[in-house]
Order: structure tokens, then C-alpha cells, then sequence
């Protein structure tokens, strides 16, 4: 306990140090902008790195479901699942589904049936009896022949006191138009298990395949004749993945090792010969797994591009860089590496429905436009915020954005590395441009004027309508009269509760209304399943703006009601022993238990206006979005927050960026959480109603009137109604405070509030060295 308190001590200390320094970093602060304009003067144009082109293939697959790519270095396979079923004219449904295996030209993009692989379904007239067949795990061989899995299963219910299921898996060696030339029982290669899954199959360089399980590795020769087999998982403890053949008997995969210290990830080296296995090389935390190419290079990837390991040195030497690529890494699904040094990729959507395949080719240094590059620096890229950034780089010609991925500083899972890197960045006087404020000190920077003031942007620019925009979400980052960013897309977290439980409560509550309403249900709980931990970090993050001032740099931890809902806190347990036996109307009670008023409060997400229908059925027709307690109803939860430094001499550059992402065209393709912008949002208001009054109609087409209500209660919930979209415009009008993480001060809420819940010491008592601690904490942090 010693050795972690005097760990947080210096932590404070080093944040105090470099918080101290990024105040020196400061300039200007509190000055007024008075145009928007990129200064050059010194700026160099800078020629990027590790480019490649793409080329679209235009790849047409007759099967989209889960399409996979497999190849030998020269040849590319996909196989995908198809379904075809449909009714007849008696309205029999026949079954037709499987998958096809195409084989693909990679240079104009033709793909061609190899073989449909149809499953098959019977079963007797009650269904109690059935047989299937089914595929999957295609890899093709050196050779131009096909290694595949086949699925057969029978299961038997006639007798349910004795049920029957069987599985059998057969590993089938085909040729190169998919007919079988050996079968082989896969069931045999893994006796020795009473359960198994092959989640790989290697075509090796003579002729053989090595068939990978999630505890073994077992080779056969093209003829079946089982080989060698490796144990390849030695404890609970350890994690064998992404396997890559490298040639000979050698095969290479990841390994995660997990301990009380902490845990490891490494390349380990198999051989299949000898049945070896031995550690080549530590591997790093943010690569996803490891390819070998045709000419016997590892290579491994992550968020930021393609990386060619060596093993021998744990060097990453980057070839491909995404963002550079204009690729968005967040929507990429296959990558295979060509035997001439090209890769052939597929990317999702932007609803992950259909892919498109693309050749990518490495462009000449000779051939990339130098640029003024805008450095947006950040921990994570969210999926849309890519969108726009390639957007913005292929439509500049004088301009483009990099993006500083800092996560590739995160050791052994420590988020708070690549904090640390970004603020001895600014500390060395290299800001970003343009900064994701996700996991940062938001108020910090702020302060300590290393963010531009936006809201000059926004009434300097004519071309931008402040009006048009939801004012409470776009006001709601000021500090001290600025708005320092902007998020374009969010969801509202709340309290809810039943209207005749609560009664009439005022529109500001307090933690007196919530003891008294607890009081008036003897027997009911507060919140469900709930521990006085969970209570205290739920209540202290959502009302922590009620007891700090940021701007200020002081708090109110001493005040009556903060000792209120300590008070309250205390009366939740300890721990909470779950009933795995619960009978059939224990079930019933517990999924009624917010509609029954056996559970007073519960909090509701509100990422879209369907959550009103979701919430009414749990809840009952007289749910009440009550708020939290407090002045802040409602917490605005940003899906990604943007800021733009106030150092950078590219201004208008960046400007130019974080004004599209609150453009319409931005905020009309926002698919996770609410748009900022009132046109977009009263969009997907009527959207959601439109498409809710569709799934209700085809849903009643399969009603049962005889189906039980409550919150079990599986009958078509009833169409979105325009009262609905007020009430949840009524919740998100209400917010007015972000969540921002304070990690450092519910540390310390949290420790001194366990003397309080032991019975060592009394609630006012306790807030009041919380009161202390946390005001010298906000004095040399803020």
C-alpha cells in the first residue's frame, strides 16, 4: 500500500513539473485573433513517405457475406458466404446457402466462380431429427490445388433426456476446379481433445498442411498421412495467434503471456520438424499480427501502416504508411503481400456492408507533391474523423494533414505513455496543429493558452452560421468565456426513472430528493446491482462539475451535499453475490424490477432517438428522464473532440478542416451518436421515426398475441412518435456539462471515502480532507 501511495506521489510530482513547463510554453495568452491566415514565411514544404497508390479493382462477388482473402503470393482467392434462400410457390422455405470461392485477376479485377459449395439441411417432420453440411477455411497451395474444411452435423432431439448432437470436421484436399481428391478425418488428427477448433490451415512448400487448433498444431502430407504434431499452448496464462508460414518446416506466430506482473507479447518460432517452439524476438503492443512475404520478409501492421520486423534487432522499419496512402486503417479488412511488392487490400463502407478492393502500388519519391503539412496529433483517429482527413488531402493541392499516432507509444497497455509523449512534445515546443483532446487535460491546455479560441474562428469566418447549430453542445466547452473545441458528433448520458415513483420533483434536484424518494420505498433499490464503489465513481464522474470549479481552480467537496451522497453511497454493499439459480419467476421479477418500482433510478444512454422506445419498455409508459441531481440534468459525452492550437502558423489551413467536420456534409454521414448541426440532428429525428413506423409494421406481421408484457415483453415496440423526438430534444437541450475524465481527483475521493464506508470515520469529517487534497491538487494542476 506504501509503495503505490508514494507511486502517486511522484506521479503528482513529475504532472506538476510538466504542467509548470507547458505554462512556459504559453504565449500570447488571452490575445484576440483578428483574421484567419496561414503564415509560410519559413515554412518548407515537406514530401511524405512510405506512399503507395491505389488502384480500384472493382472486384464483383455474387457472395458479400464475410468475404476472406487468402493467397500464395502470386494468385488471390476469396471465398465468401452466400444466401440464396428463398419460398416456394406452397411457401416451403428452401435453403439455399454456402459459400463460393472466386479466383481473382488482380490486375483488372475479374473474378472468377472456382466452385459453389451449396450446404444442405434435412431434417424430419417435426425437426427434431437433422442433418447438415456446411464450409469454410479455404487455403490455397503452391501447387494450384485447394485445402478446405467440411462441416457434417447430426443432432437428435426426439428423446430430450437424451439429445444427440454431433459434429464432424473433414479437411479436404482439392484441386485447383474444387474437386475432391482426398478427404481427411480431422476428427482423428485431434483425438486426444474432447473439443477442438481449427482456426488456420498453412499449405506448406512440399505439398503438405499444417491444420492449426487453438491448443495444437498437426501437419499431414497431400495424401492425409498425419505427421508431426506441437503443442502449442502450455498454460491458462498465454495466447498463440496470427500464424504465417516461413518457409521450410518454420512457421511463426504471436504470443501474449500474461502474469501478476503484467504481460508480454513475443514472436515465437515453430518447427514443425523438430516440434521446437522458441521465442525469436519481443513483439510490440499496438501490431495486430504478422505476414510473411513470397520472399521471406515478416511483415506486421497497425493503425499507422505496414512495418517490414526484424527479428533479430526487434526493429519496425515502415513501408507503407496509411494515412499517406489516403487509407482509412479503421475500415481495413483483408491484406495480402504480392510477390512483387505490391498489396492487395479490402475496405468496408462506412455502414461495414460491402467491401471494395484495391492494388496497392508504392509511388516513386520522384512522383509525391511536396505539401505544408498540418500535423494532427492524437491517441486515436476515429473512423470518421479519417474520412475527413483523407477527404481534405486528396481536395488540397497546397496542403495536407499527417496524423501523429500516439498510440504507437503505449507500453504494456499504459495509456498514459502516450499522454506523457504528447506533452513532452509541447514541452519541447512541438504542438500539433490540430489536436484530438481524447484522454487529454482538456482544461489544462486551455488555461495554459496552447488552444486557439474557436469561437473568434466562427464569428471572423462570414461562410459559418453559429445559429445552425445545437447551442447548449457547441457552448458547452467554454472555459472562461472561449470556446478551445468542438465535437462534432455526441450522445447524452441521464437518469431515468418512473414519473409515478418520483413524483414531482423540482426541475434542479438535489441529493435531499433522492434520499427522501429512497425513503419513501423502503425495500427498493437506489440503482441495480450496484456496489458503493460503482455508485461512487458513476455520481462523483457525472457531478463532478458540481463540486469543482475548473476555471477557478477550486472545489467544494466540503459542502452538504457532496456529504449527502456519501451518505447515500454508503447504504449500497460491499460486493454482490449473484443467484445463478434463479427460478423462472425470480427471472421475471428481476427483468420487471425498473417497471415494478423495485429499482428506482437507472441511467439511460441516449445515442439516438430510438432509446426513448427502449427506455419505455423497461421502465413502463410513464419513464421520466428526471436528470442527475444537480445542476447539470444531462452530461454531453463527445464521440471525438477537436481543438486547434494557438501556435500554429496555419491557421486558416486548419480552420478550414474543423469547420467541415460541423459542415452538413460532415454531420449528414455521422453514424455513431448525434450531430451537433440542428438540421442533421431533426434529420435523423425523422429518419428514426420513419424507419421505426417500417420495422413496426413488418414486425406485427409476427406478432403473438399471446406473449406476455414488461420489460421480457418481445411484442414490436410501438413506432417512434414526434412527442418522442421532443422528449429526447428536452434531454439533449437539458446538457450542459462534458464528461471529462478526472481520474487524479476520484483517486482521491475514492481512498479517503473508504474510511467513511469502514466506519473509521464520519462523513463530514472525511469531506473535508477530500476538500484539501483535491484543492491542492486543482492549485498545481490547473
Amino acid at each position: 500500500m506504501r509503495t503505490t501511495k508514494v507511486k502517486r506521489i511522484l506521479a503528482l510530482m513529475l504532472a506538476a513539473v510538466m504542467l509548470l513547463a507547458l505554462a512556459a510554453c504559453s504565449k500570447n495568452k488571452g490575445s484576440k485573433l483578428t483574421s484567419i491566415e496561414n503564415n509560410i514565411d519559413g515554412l518548407q514544404k515537406v514530401k511524405l513517405e512510405h506512399v503507395y497508390t491505389a488502384k480500384e479493382l472493382g472486384i464483383d462477388l455474387d457472395a458479400r457475406y464475410g468475404p476472406t482473402m487468402v493467397s500464395d503470393g502470386s494468385t488471390v482467392w476469396i471465398y465468401s458466404y452466400y444466401d440464396d434462400s428463398y419460398s416456394d410457390d406452397d411457401g416451403k422455405y428452401v435453403d439455399k446457402s454456402g459459400t463460393r470461392l472466386y479466383s481473382v485477376d488482380t490486375e483488372n479485377g475479374d473474378a472468377k466462380l472456382v466452385k459453389e459449395f451449396e450446404n444442405s439441411y434435412s431434417h424430419n417432420e417435426d425437426a427434431s431429427v437433422s442433418d447438415s453440411i456446411g464450409y469454410g477455411l479455404f487455403a490455397p497451395a503452391k501447387d494450384g490445388t485447394i485445402w478446405y474444411q467440411k462441416q457434417v452435423s447430426h443432432n437428435d432431439w426426439s428423446d430430450p433426456e437424451n439429445p444427440i448432437w454431433e459434429n464432424h470436421s473433414y479437411i479436404i484436399h482439392a484441386d485447383a476446379e474444387g474437386n475432391e481428391l482426398t478427404s481427411i478425418d480431422a476428427d482423428e488428427l485431434f483425438k486426444d481433445v474432447e473439443y477442438y477448433y481449427i482456426n488456420t490451415m498453412i499449405p506448406a512448400e512440399d505439398g503438405s498442411l499444417y491444420l492449426i487448433s487453438d491448443e495444437s498444431i498437426v501437419s499431414v502430407d497431400s495424401s492425409g498421412a498425419p505427421g508431426k504434431k506441437i503443442n502449442i499452448r502450455n498454460s491458462d496464462n498465454e495466447y498463440i495467434g496470427s500464424f504465417t508460414y516461413a518457409g521450410g518446416d518454420k512457421i511463426l506466430a504471436t504470443r501474449q503471456t500474461y502474469g501478476e506482473t503484467g504481460g508480454k507479447n513475443s514472436i515465437v518460432e515453430l518447427n514443425m520438424k523438430s516440434g521446437d517452439m522458441r521465442e525469436v524476438a519481443e513483439f510490440g503492443d499496438n501490431f495486430y499480427n504478422i505476414m510473411a512475404t513470397p520472399d521471406g520478409r515478416i511483415l506486421t501492421r497497425n493503425s499507422s501502416g505496414i512495418f517490414e520486423f526484424n527479428a533479430s534487432k526487434s526493429e519496425y522499419t515502415e513501408i507503407l504508411n496509411w494515412m499517406n496512402s489516403d487509407f482509412n486503417p479503421s475500415r481495413l479488412g483483408n491484406v495480402i503481400a504480392m510477390a512483387d511488392g505490391t498489396f492487395i487490400v479490402s475496405e468496408h463502407d462506412l455502414n461495414w456492408e460491402n467491401e471494395t478492393y484495391y492494388r496497392l502500388s508504392k509511388v516513386s519519391d520522384s512522383d509525391v507533391v511536396e505539401k505544408y503539412v498540418i500535423n494532427l496529433g492524437g491517441i486515436y483517429l476515429g473512423d470518421e474523423i479519417a474520412d475527413a482527413v483523407i477527404r481534405f488531402n486528396k481536395q488540397n493541392t497546397e496542403f495536407r494533414i499527417n496524423f501523429l499516432d500516439y498510440s504507437t507509444y503505449i507500453a504494456s497497455g499504459d495509456y498514459n505513455d502516450a499522454i506523457t509523449k504528447i506533452n513532452n512534445e509541447i514541452i519541447a515546443g512541438n504542438i500539433p496543429d490540430i489536436l484530438m483532446m481524447d484522454g487529454l487535460k482538456y482544461n489544462v491546455y486551455a488555461s495554459k493558452g496552447l488552444l486557439a479560441d474557436l469561437g473568434d474562428y466562427m464569428e471572423l469566418d462570414k461562410s459559418f452560421d453559429r445559429s445552425q447549430y445545437i447551442e447548449n453542445i457547441l457552448n458547452a466547452s467554454a472555459f472562461k468565456g472561449n470556446i478551445y473545441s468542438i465535437f462534432p458528433s455526441f450522445y447524452v448520458m441521464t437518469l431515468a426513472a418512473k414519473q409515478s415513483v418520483v413524483g414531482d420533483v423540482p426541475e434542479t434536484w438535489t441529493m435531499d430528493d433522492m434520499q427522501r424518494i429512497a425513503n419513501e420505498h423502503p425495500g427498493s433499490e437506489v440503482f441495480a446491482d450496484m456496489t458503493k464503489e460503482n455508485v461512487l465513481n458513476l455520481m462523483c464522474s457525472v457531478t463532478l462539475p458540481e463540486y469543482t470549479d475548473q476555471e477557478k481552480g477550486t472545489c467544494s467537496f466540503n459542502s452538504e451535499e457532496f456529504i449527502k451522497l456519501l451518505e447515500i453511497i454508503k447504504t449500497f454493499p460491499d460486493s454482490i453475490e449473484w443467484d445463478n439459480e434463479m427460478t423462472e419467476e425470480d427471472m421475471e421479477a428481476y427483468q420487471n424490477r425498473y417497471r415494478d418500482g423495485k429499482v428506482l433510478f437507472g441511467l439511460s444512454h441516449i445515442s439516438d432517438f430510438n432509446s426513448i422506445r427502449n427506455n419505455r419498455r423497461q421502465y413502463g409508459d410513464d419513464m421520466s428522464h428526471i436528470g442527475f441531481p444537480g445542476k447539470a440534468k444531462s452530461i454531453i459525452m463527445p464521440n471525438y473532440e477537436v481543438a486547434i492550437s494557438a501556435k500554429t502558423p496555419l491557421k486558416a489551413a486548419c480552420w478550414d478542416f474543423v469547420k467541415y467536420l460541423l459542415s452538413e456534409e460532415f454531420q449528414s454521414k455521422i453514424n455513431y451518436g448525434l450531430p451537433v448541426s440542428a438540421k442533421a440532428l431533426d434529420t435523423v429525428a425523422q429518419k428514426a421515426i420513419k424507419e421505426s413506423e417500417e420495422q413496426y409494421n413488418e414486425e406485427m406481421k409476427y406478432y403473438q398475441p399471446d406473449v406476455v408484457g414488461g420489460a421480457n415483453d418481445y411484442r414490436p415496440l410501438e413506432p417512434l412518435t414526434q412527442d418522442d423526438v421532443d422528449a429526447v430534444m428536452d434531454v439533449i437541450k437539458s446538457a450542459g456539462t462534458i464528461y471529462r475524465d478526472s481520474q487524479d481527483i476520484l483517486d482521491i475521493i475514492s481512498e479517503e471515502a473508504a474510511s467513511f464506508f469502514s466506519g473509521q470515520k464520519d462523513a463530514r469529517t472525511v469531506a473535508d480532507v477530500i476538500q484539501s487534497r483535491v484543492q491542492i491538487y486543482m492549485q498545481t494542476n490547473m
